[in-house]
């Protein structure tokens, strides 16, 4: 039960970084860079977001496989 917890705590963690990295990849990167190197650091910083939504995934089921 404690792994479960403990994963579980992770993936809200990294889900919260995740969903926060995606909504403002715009605001982050800074507006005096050429729009090409914004708009690849800007996709970078999603594709980073979208990373920690699938290890917040990754943390839920090893959480669950745990338990059996």
């Amino acid at each position: 039960m404690d792994v479960l917890l403990v994963n579980l705590a992770l993936a809200l963690v990294l889900g919260g970084i995740g969903w926060w990295g995606r909504g403002n990849a715009d605001r982050l990167v800074s507006e005096s860079l050429p729009s090409a190197d914004r708009g690849r650091k800007v996709r970078a910083l999603r594709r980073g977001g979208g990373f920690c939504y699938l290890l917040a995934l990754a943390f839920v089921i090893s959480g669950l496989v745990a338990l059996t």
